[in-house]
């Protein structure tokens, strides 16, 4: 799994400008992603960036940071200290849209950019045990090494969920990565569209979907959701 970074977004501290927002207490937000994370470290073998936007830095996981420094880092984010360009983010209704911030700037500022072939982002509060079973199982770790004239038709460009309308779990190539995670979320008549979902689903289907991986739906911890008023079981 050296070749595959696995991106978990997070924010403690929510905006109150975003909709659909039902988790609002920071400290049980909080718990939440420490069990997730601990577990992504503990039980898999991917390389973990944790990234998270309202200027929480995880000393809690201090420890893990030291212990697991070869696959895992931090990287936090203040989306109320953005560059000008990008302050429209803070004002906004759309969560996706920051999320999507959050994933573009951990990419670009990950230790592990060059080392890796396929980008996977997922909600943080979600542990997915079978996951990396999965993808050995697909051979994920010789099928990203590259995109070219000659193994084009072997390669894995892309990985969703089983209901494409979820975004819970999303991947990508490196070389696609630009298609899939691009800020700009106008609409044909050049209006901001918040359903970040909808922006994603569209996206994907922009790739050879013979060569998009779709995955089984995932069993997993009963986790509530920080959107809605729903504990989630599978993904």
């Amino acid at each position: 799994m050296n070749n595959v970074l696995i991106i978990l977004t997070s924010t403690v501290y929510i905006n109150p400008a975003k909709h659909f927002l039902y988790q609002t207490n920071p400290n049980e937000r909080l718990e939440c992603y420490l069990k997730s994370v601990k577990q992504w470290l503990e039980k898999t073998s991917f390389k973990i960036c944790l990234v998270e936007n309202s200027n929480y830095t995880f000393p809690e996981l201090n420890e893990y940071v030291d212990k697991f420094r070869e696959r895992f880092e931090i990287i936090t984010i203040d989306e109320f200290n953005l560059p000008e360009e990008d302050k429209h983010l803070i004002y906004n209704c759309s969560k996706g849209a920051s999320e999507m911030y959050s994933i573009i700037y951990a990419y670009n500022n990950s230790k592990f950019k060059n080392s890796v072939n396929f980008i996977i982002k997922i909600t943080a509060r979600y542990f997915i045990e079978q996951l990396e079973s999965f993808l050995i199982e697909k051979n994920i770790a010789n099928n990203v090494h590259n995109v070219g004239i000659v193994d084009y038709n072997t390669m894995i460009l892309g990985l969703r969920q089983s209901n494409q309308e979820r975004c819970e779990l999303l991947g990508v190539h490196k070389k696609f990565f630009n298609v899939l995670f691009e800020l700009n979320l106008s609409d044909d008549h050049g209006y901001f569209y918040s359903h970040v979902e909808s922006v994603y689903c569209n996206r994907m289907k922009l790739l050879n979907q013979d060569r998009i991986l779709v995955c089984p739906t995932f069993a997993i911890e009963p986790t509530q959701m920080g959107g809605i008023s729903h504990i989630n079981t599978d993904l």
